[in-house]
């Protein structure tokens, strides 16, 4: 008797699919609500293998035993964790509260600039959040658009002095996220995420002020 089950390799694992499954098309990647999406950007050296958010590496060449949407056994990563942090690495860049909010002014000021709708925007010492709608459905190429024109306002006004950074490329890791807006529910929620970082410190801005972000 023939076995038309086959096997496939979907997202670093093995699934098992029926013979008709392999006939029709891929599923189509998650599509954005009305093209929304929440935008999210780290400084330099402050998003590592291993954390406490027990995200991978950004390239994918680490085997681990672990599910693809499940975070891999803590301590798999300890090496790399620790050797961004070793005194020949360039150290992790965290911004003063002083600097949180015309830093984000400058990402907010980029994201208008480039035509956006934008809903909310957050920048604590380490970590911006920002919720737009992206029609190009490119929200990668708006994130690192809108962070390098901040690094060089910043820089040029010599506000990233005092840090020891002189270079654009001083102050963004090169990763970023992006999560597409599921529905309506999911937007409120998000804006509420972003709004709230500034009960923990965080420059805010938001739509309906549409006054320079500042810190609450």
């Amino acid at each position: 008797m023939i076995d038309f089950r086959c096997w496939r390799l979907a997202r670093g694992e093995l699934h098992r699919i029926g013979f008709i499954a392999i006939l029709l098309p891929m599923p189509p990647a998650a599509q954005p609500w009305n093209d929304w999406y929440h935008c999210m950007a780290s400084t330099r050296g402050t998003h590592l293998p291993d954390d406490p958010r027990g995200l991978r590496p950004r390239e994918n060449d680490v085997q681990v035993e672990a599910r693809y949407d499940k975070s891999p056994p803590r301590g798999i990563y300890a090496l790399l964790y620790d050797r961004p942090k070793s005194p020949a690495s360039r150290r992790a860049v965290y911004l003063p509260a002083s600097l949180s909010a015309p830093v984000l002014d400058f990402v907010v000021q980029s994201l208008l600039d480039q035509k956006l709708d934008l809903i909310a925007g957050s920048l604590d010492d380490h970590h911006l959040h920002f919720l737009a709608r992206v029609r190009s459905h490119d929200p990668r190429r708006q994130v690192m658009c809108a962070t390098a024109f901040a690094a060089k306002q910043a820089v040029s006004a010599s506000l990233l002095a005092d840090l020891g950074l002189d270079h654009t490329d001083d102050l963004w890791s090169k990763s970023t996220r992006v999560v597409p807006i599921a529905d309506r529910a999911h937007q409120i929620s998000i804006t509420k995420f972003i709004l709230g970082q500034g009960r923990r410190g965080a420059a805010t801005w938001s739509f309906a002020q549409r006054l320079p972000a500042d810190s609450r």
